[in-house]
């Protein structure tokens, strides 16, 4: 494991050489009889001899599928993440062999298998990713906007896209799926999101629809450690990026080797599907062709899919994952599919402007994906009346009220929406208030009026009902004096860019206390809300 960084790094840059050692053999080919050295010709046996030593060493490479991920900086990537949080709670961490800081420790990481925190009152951990479909795995046509799926991960079961899921199925074979490097993955349908696609139809003979995780099939896809799957999930820059993927883009990354995403085994050869991929192509000879060359020169075909950004999806046993980001960035979207009553949204992405597309791209894929409706309430400060006029109070008596809610919300929510208002006196606000706005007393520091804000969510499937609560790195003029200090000298915090990746202590204290101030006070009305939102029905 301690060599797997450096193996990723020289990799690539041997990778580089064999591209030019190729073009350099195939034009030696194209002009050996032209050429002259020394006073002679160069024989026809010896283009033909390195001609073939060329050939057999390219099939060779291709059938090495691991140099894929070898030769990217994943592994020196999820090296690095793994040291720095799964190694805190290493107790070898203190020992001298184990005190590194940049030298992963065995301890460190753990089979996926085996991280299991919701069997000790911790949560059910979900790792969000993309996985990269320039290209439909159902029909092969390029797909313009999406460009990937989401793929979300846990100890338990796995779901692609909308409605297809598989369940881990590891009760009975744990150990051998611990040491074998393969886990067993049994396609389920839940209730009311069955795996949706169109039916297609052979002449009178009807075919099926298509499904990401076959039924009957049995699938022995790759299993991963806990901080593989991480390193994944963070895996912000790479030839595929979901929707950000393009061809230009893609070939310098691939050129310079900047790839931090990992092709995974999902265990599925797609010649076995019940339902095929229909491939848009002029010609069978020319789809045979490109079979043939795939199956020669493995490796290398899914090289070059890395290079020009096509990927073909689940077409292929070997999936391209990358940052669950590249699809939706606030890790919400599988909250909403579990129609959860109370969600925990954290918008923590740099948005110096405060666009919020982010936030926008959650609540438009809610909608368009499964039909849930997420709508922010209008949050206002008002002042007492005192004899039917308006009397201007001190700060602490002002008070905050729930001004508008979405029609569909049942009186005793709104009370629940108003009471989560009262817990967190000017905690809460609307939209508009989490953005910066110049103060009268210090025009050059504008302030946010609030820190959080609040949404209903209507889950169009089940008729449920439920809360968003949106929590925003915001500063408002309560924070820590070295937090305030840190603000003023530097304009673009809390949202600087995430290029930014060498934290020095001030710049590494500051965000975590700002985070750690705002959770004191969210922390201060939760029970309350908890106790409430128990005492009530969310179905309507």
């Amino acid at each position: 494991m301690k060599l797997l960084g450096p193996i990723s790094i020289l990799g690539g840059l041997i990778l580089l050489f064999a591209y030019l050692v190729s073009i350099s053999a195939f034009c030696y080919w194209l002009t050996a009889t032209k050429i002259t050295t020394a006073h002679r010709f160069v024989s026809g046996g010896e283009v033909l001899f390195w001609f073939a030593v060329f050939g057999i060493l390219s099939v060779m490479w291709g059938r090495l599928r691991g140099i894929l991920n070898l030769t990217t900086l994943h592994a020196l990537y999820s090296d690095r993440l793994v040291r720095t949080y799964l190694g805190a709670s290493n107790p070898s961490r203190w020992e001298a062999e184990g005190a590194g800081v940049t030298k992963p420790d065995k301890d460190d990481d753990m089979p996926f298998v085996d991280y299991k925190p919701y069997e000790n009152g911790g949560p059910l951990h979900i790792i969000n990713t993309t996985f990269n479909e320039t290209m439909s795995g159902e029909s092969q046509l390029d797909q313009r906007d999406r460009k990937g799926l989401p793929l979300a991960v846990s100890p338990i079961a796995m779901s692609a896209g909308v409605s297809h899921h598989a369940q881990i199925n590891t009760s009975n074979d744990i150990d051998k799926a611990r040491y074998s490097h393969k886990v067993p993955l049994k396609p389920i349908e839940i209730k009311g999101q069955e795996q949706e696609s169109v039916s297609k139809t052979d002449g009178n003979k009807k075919v099926g629809s298509f499904k990401i995780f076959p039924k009957d099939t049995k699938i022995k896809a790759e299993a991963l450690t806990l901080g593989e799957w991480v390193g994944i999930s963070g895996a912000a820059v790479s030839t595929g990026m979901g929707s950000h993927t393009n061809v230009g883009l893609s070939i310098v990354l691939a050129f310079f080797n900047i790839r931090l995403g990992y092709w995974w085994d999902s265990g599925i050869a797609p010649r076995k599907r019940e339902t095929r991929t229909h491939y848009a192509v002029p010609s069978e000879i020319l789809l045979g062709l490109v079979k043939a060359f795939r199956f020669v020169f493995r490796t290398q075909s899914y090289l070059l899919d890395e290079a020009f950004g096509r990927f073909h999806g689940p077409a292929r046993r070997l999936w391209n994952l990358s940052d669950g980001g590249h699809f939706e960035n606030t890790g919400v979207y599988e909250l909403i599919r579990r129609e959860l009553p109370l969600i925990l949204c954290l918008d923590n992405g740099a948005d110096p402007k405060y666009e919020f597309a982010d936030l926008g791209n959650l609540v438009r894929r809610a909608r368009t994906d499964f039909g849930a409706e997420i709508e922010f309430v209008t949050i206002k400060k008002v002042k007492e009346k005192t004899n039917g006029a308006q009397q201007e109070k001190k700060e602490k008596k002002v008070k905050y009220v729930v001004k508008k809610t979405p029609d569909w919300l049942k009186e005793e929510y709104k009370d629940l929406l108003q009471t989560i208002v009262e817990e967190g006196n000017g905690f809460f606000g609307s939209v508009e208030h989490l953005k910066r706005e110049d103060t009268k007393h210090n025009p050059d520091v504008p302030l946010s009026k609030c820190h959080a804000s609040l949404a209903a969510a209507r889950y169009k499937k089940s008729g449920k009902q439920g809360i968003l609560i949106l929590l925003k790195p915001t500063l408002t003029g309560d924070e820590p004096q070295d937090v305030q200090q840190y603000y003023v000298a530097h304009k673009d915090f809390p949202d600087e860019t995430t290029a930014d990746q060498f934290f020095d202590e001030a710049q590494w204290e500051s965000y975590r206390k700002l985070g750690h101030h705002i959770g004191e006070q969210l922390m201060d009305c939760l029970p309350k809300l908890q106790a409430s939102n128990d005492s009530r029905s969310v179905d309507t």
